[in-house]
């Protein structure tokens, strides 16, 4: 390797200085995880990078890295300090600009604003990410981290679908709704009376398993008052740091660790549920009803927020109308806990009236949490 030239302009690197993307350390701490159905091989030069990746994907494999080669080489590689060297003056304002997201042609990359970035090559299954050193760990798990794995989660095939889903008896119900439904407060409910949730946010569905992949870690409330009236405990201001949003460190919701260990496997999919919020209303009685596959289609195309418009057409065409095929059920009205019981009687009369179409006779068999 030759030596740098020296720099000649002062928003660079400082006079005679090395340029330090070729002066940082190598990645030296490796960990293999799973996700999505997907072997992720991290690798970092900065113990707190791979540390946020553990708690963005969840517990490394035990034992020796494995000799087969993984979906997705993810390698995070944390630069110069803050105001060190090496990064532009705009990047050190202490506000950092909005989020860009690129992709074309299988090549994916986003910038997070503050002077950190991501690349990935989606068909190899190799991304770089460069951290800025003392950047918003939030951000970084958020846009560095976890960004990637979604977007190579799409290019094999999985759709994402913002809701939230629970499994019960082996099956994943599936809980739709435009912001402050109550999804959040629903999962809730589910996670306390020991229905592990799957998601609670974006529900990741497997169209080859007809299957969802369980994601969640926390349930996320915009405040402590939120989740109060969720029903859920107000979280200490000693472990606010620890229970902060992974989505966005400016939104200030609250993030409840889950209570119930989700299933390690692909859950099958059963109803799909619309909660239809009626403004005033909290009183304890919940009502249910089966609505018509045409109706709930149009509901879902009708809630359909950015993020599910990043995704193939024909992908979100497919999965959307064979979920609302399958069963779809809208609960009105009620408390948490009285949704909670209506999910209940949904799935009992899901299961007594299960769809006949040929496309849904080929379900995978109803399985215990947990297992393959």
């Amino acid at each position: 390797m030759t030596d740098c030239p020296r720099a000649t302009s002062a928003a660079g690197w400082q006079e005679g200085a090395p340029d330090p993307l070729w002066s940082r350390p190598a990645p030296t701490m490796r960990a293999r995880i799973h996700r999505l159905g997907l072997a992720i091989e991290v690798q970092a030069n900065a113990r707190q990078l791979l540390e946020l990746a553990l708690d963005a994907f969840g517990p490394p494999e035990p034992g020796a890295m494995p000799a087969d080669a993984p979906d997705l080489r993810l390698s995070l590689i944390e630069g110069p300090p803050p105001g060190g060297d090496g990064w532009p003056v705009e990047w050190r304002d202490d506000a950092p600009a909005r989020p860009i997201f690129r992709e074309h042609d299988g090549v994916f990359a986003a910038f997070d604003g503050a002077g950190s970035c991501v690349t990935a090559d989606l068909h190899a299954g190799v991304a770089v990410a460069w951290v800025r050193a003392g950047a918003e760990p939030d951000r970084i798990r958020a846009l560095l981290i976890e960004s990637p794995l979604w977007r190579l989660a799409t290019h094999r095939g999985l759709l994402a679908l913002h809701g939230a889903a629970v499994a019960v008896d082996g099956l994943a119900i599936v809980v739709r709704g435009a912001a402050g439904a109550g999804k959040s407060s629903v999962a809730l409910a589910a996670d306390a009376a020991g229905w592990p949730v799957l998601a609670e946010e974006v529900v990741w569905i497997d169209p080859d398993r007809w299957a969802i992949w369980p994601i969640a870690r926390r349930i996320h409330f915009d405040d402590d008052a939120a989740l109060r009236l969720a029903g859920g405990r107000a979280v200490p201001s000693t472990d606010r740091s620890s229970t902060r949003s992974m989505a966005s460190p400016r939104s200030g919701k609250t993030a409840v660790p889950l209570a119930t260990a989700p299933p390690s496997a692909a859950t099958p999919i059963g109803p799909l549920v619309l909660l239809e919020p009626v403004p005033g209303s909290s009183g304890p009685e919940a009502a249910w009803h089966t609505v018509d596959p045409v109706e709930a289609r149009a509901r879902c195309e009708g809630e359909r927020i950015v993020g599910e418009h990043a995704q193939p057409e024909s992908g979100w065409d497919a999965v959307v109308g064979r979920l609302c095929r399958g069963g779809a059920y809208a609960v009105r009205g009620g408390d948490p806990a009285a949704r909670f019981v209506a999910l209940g009687e949904i799935v009992r009369h899901w299961q007594r009236s299960r769809p006949t179409a040929s496309e849904d006779r080929h379900l995978p068999p109803r399985r215990g949490p947990g297992n393959g």
